[in-house]
């Protein structure tokens, strides 16, 4: 695939509860909105790629008791819903704009 996948994932998760998915990072955002961003590729066989994608999740930029319950109850709900489009590999902290974010390290 590639980057017309951008649709596919904003809407898959907008499925989530209190997530809004983008195709582009929101020019203002809150806790819950999502959007994913190109992580480079990988060649596994003549002209096919392995696309890889960042997914940013905004979290709550309050304390990190507040973080980590956002987490324990949207991490689970999040790689269930991308799996049938997205192989989430790895996920971790990041920051967006200086807001706190999940991040999902994905394959397609």
């Amino acid at each position: 695939m590639g980057f017309e996948i951008r649709p596919d994932i904003a809407a898959t998760l907008s499925t989530v509860p209190d997530v809004t998915g983008f195709e582009q990072p929101p020019a203002t955002g809150k806790t819950g909105d999502a959007f994913p961003q190109w992580n480079g590729g990988e060649v596994v066989a003549p002209g096919l790629f392995e696309t890889g994608w960042v997914i940013h999740v905004l979290l709550p930029n309050m304390d990190v008791k507040a973080r980590d319950a956002w987490i324990n109850s949207h991490l689970g709900l999040l790689v269930q819903a991308l799996q049938p489009i997205l192989w989430t590999m790895a996920v971790g902290p990041g920051t967006w704009q200086e807001t706190p974010t999940l991040m999902l390290t994905c394959k397609e």
